[in-house]
């Protein structure tokens, strides 16, 4: 699997509490590379466009804004094509599904980091299996990526120094 240095483009795939604080720490960082694309994807179109507009979500950080470079959407198919990077911002119960959804809308080669802590209840499966066995792809073709460690949305937001790893298999 071959992708480049830096990502041209990168979604955010879950626009709550976690997606929005992963949208703008990885938008202040690509600051510096107008080439690479950020959105963050939601479902629902209302509050989309809100953030969209707003720069902040309606809900969880009315006081704290995106950056100009990240792209608020609930199109799937404008938030999912020709990724490089997939960050993975949805609770572990709705992993299986998700992964589902996406498989529908982009294509290998790409990188999946999973921000979601936990075991799938009703399998009792790390999420990385779950990931796994929701793609029909060959393996060579995805790398899946685990985000994990001392992380407080509400803390990360203020970019308040926290302590995270980042683990793959390859």
């Amino acid at each position: 699997m071959h992708l480049p240095t830096i990502p041209s483009r990168i979604c955010i795939f879950g626009a709550g509490t976690f997606g929005f604080v992963m949208a703008r720490h990885l938008g202040k960082q690509f600051v510096p590379h107008p080439e690479t694309r950020i959105y963050l994807y939601g479902r629902n179109p209302a509050s989309m466009q809100q953030i969209h507009e707003t720069r902040n979500h309606p809900v969880h950080f009315p006081d704290i804004s995106l950056p100009p470079n990240i792209s608020a959407t609930s199109d799937i198919q404008e938030a999912l094509a020709d990724l490089d990077l997939l960050v993975m911002a949805v609770p572990a119960q709705a992993v299986r599904e998700a992964v589902c959804e996406i498989a529908r809308h982009t294509r290998p080669p790409i990188i999946i980091l999973n921000t979601a802590k936990g075991l799938e209840l009703s399998t009792h499966l790390r999420l990385t299996r779950v990931i796994h066995q929701s793609l029909h792809w060959p393996r060579e073709d995805y790398a899946v990526a685990v985000f994990s460690g001392g992380t407080i949305a509400s803390e990360m937001i203020l970019d308040a120094a926290l302590g995270a790893e980042i683990a793959c298999e390859n």
